[in-house]
Formats: C-alpha cells, structure tokens, sequence
C-alpha cells in the first residue's frame, strides 16, 4: 500500500507540473504585456507579440547590405513577433514580401532588401515619414521589425474597382502584386481574395469588358516547369473568377509566359519577387 501511495502520489505531481507546463506555454503564447502591433503595420497571421519596447523619441541606426548605414529620429518601435504552436509558418522571403506589398499599397518604397538580411522600407507623406526594418529567422518562427515614425502618416486610401477600372482604361492592364501563390504551387494565398473581389467588381460593372489573365514567374526553376507553373497560376485565378465571383468562362482567357518576359533583374530578391506577378490585360 505504501509503494502505491507513493505511485498515486507521483502521478499527482507529474500531472500538476504537466499542467503548470502547459499553462506557462500558452501563457508565453500570449502577447506581451502592453504590447501592440504599430498602427499601420499590421502583423502575419499565426504570430503573437514575443518583446515589445516603444521610446516616444529615439535615434536608430538602420544597417544595410555592404555596410551602409541610415539613421532616423522619432517615434521608436521595436516587435518581435514569434510563431503561435500549430499555426501555419511563413517563409522569410513570404514575410518579407507582406511587408513589401503593405507598403507599395501605402504608397513607400523599398530601399534594400535581402533575404539573409531583411528589408527596409520607407514611406515619406507631406507630413511624415516612416522606416521600417523587417528582418525574419529561423525558416520563418520569428521576425522583428523596428519601425521609426517622424510626423503624422495618414494611410492611403484602398484601391477600389473604379480606380482599377481607371488604370486599365489608361493602360490597357492592371499588375497586382496583391495576388499570391503558395511557393512553387498554383494555391492562391487567401490575401489575394480582397483584391481579386476588386476584379469581379470591376467585370460586373462593365458586362462587355473582357480580360486576358496573364501570369509571370522569375526565373528560378527550369523554362518549361515555370511556363506550366504560371499557365496553372492563371488558370486558377480565372477558376477563382468563375466559381467564386460568378464572372462567365467566355470573358476571362488564362495564359502563363514563364520566365520569358522580365520587368525586372532577377539578380536579386526584389527583382524575383517582382517577376513573378498576375496581370489583367484589357481585350
């Protein structure tokens, strides 16, 4: 009887320090305390606040590839933000260009950007300017930003389906860097459905408008494999269009030219990412 007291009474403690384990786990698995995503520069789904320090005035350092530095005065954010257990992982390079395509829609621009080092962007308004440094590691389990905002920023309207009307009556396509694929698949991101809504609105409110979808990839696999790739990238936004936006098959033609027409170098990462891309061309 003794030994299985001493039995029942281990398993009692193994189960307390399990469940005290679990509970410091999802506890380290919540925000930290007082912490919050910078207003304008929301976070990747599926990560929480790991550390968090804002300064009301600071001075930060921004190091570039090759040694170069660039300094910003103001406001001070640094966040880091680590991968929630069981959430879907982001890869760097898919981070890193969230961040990217968050600022060319606010109207910014990338100073520099590397995959082994970051990204740094900028976005300068009559008013403001704001710096941002993303950096990610570990495949994709963490990232930090450090953010420096000088003024006020006022954010930039959304496009909505008249201004998207209006580039493609001026020039005759639409790029849209909004639409995503899971890497190397024809698996629309869900982050390209905000922007894909834009298109079907856009087709219902013109019933003779017709659109080629054309898809582009950069140069990193075979000639022929990227040429499937983006032939199976077009065809599933134009499924998308039919069978979730109702758009009818007869208007919408899919066409995927591989690596074959560039806009870019693909000598660096921005350049990849901006090679492989969707365009809407007016017919």
């Amino acid at each position: 009887m003794g030994i299985q007291r001493l039995v029942r009474a281990w398993l009692v403690a193994a189960l307390i320090a399990c469940s005290a384990l679990a509970a410091r786990q999802a506890v380290a698995q919540e925000d930290a305390e007082a912490s919050v995503d910078h207003p304008l520069v929301p976070r990747v789904p599926g990560y929480y606040i790991f550390e968090y320090s804002f300064k009301e005035l600071d001075s930060f350092r921004f190091t570039l590839p090759g040694g170069s530095e660039q300094v910003a005065q103001g406001e001070h954010w640094t966040i880091q933000y680590m991968l929630r257990t069981g959430q879907k992982r982001s890869s760097i390079i898919d981070i890193l260009r969230q961040h990217r395509i968050l600022f060319e829609k606010m109207g910014g621009t990338v100073l520099a950007q590397d995959t082994e080092w970051g990204v740094l962007l900028q976005w300068k308004t009559p008013t403001g300017e704001l710096s941002c440094l993303v950096r990610a590691a570990n495949d994709g389990d963490q990232y930090v930003l450090n953010i420096v905002q000088k003024g006020e920023m006022i954010a930039k309207a959304q496009p909505t389906a008249a201004d998207l009307a209006k580039t493609l009556a001026d020039k005759g396509s639409l790029t849209l860097p909004e639409i995503a694929f899971e890497p190397g698949k024809a698996l629309l991101k869900a982050e390209s459905t905000e922007v894909l809504a834009l298109v079907g609105e856009l087709l219902r409110a013109d019933p003779t408008l017709k659109l080629e979808i054309h898809a582009h990839t950069d140069n990193s696999g075979k000639p022929l494999a990227n040429r499937t790739l983006s032939q199976q990238r077009a065809e599933a936004v134009k499924q998308y269009l039919i069978k979730t936006l109702t758009v009818a098959a007869k208007r919408l033609k899919a066409k995927g030219f591989g690596d074959t027409r560039p806009v870019e170098s693909n000598a660096t990462e921005a350049g990849r990412a901006a090679n492989c891309r969707v365009e809407f061309v007016k017919k």
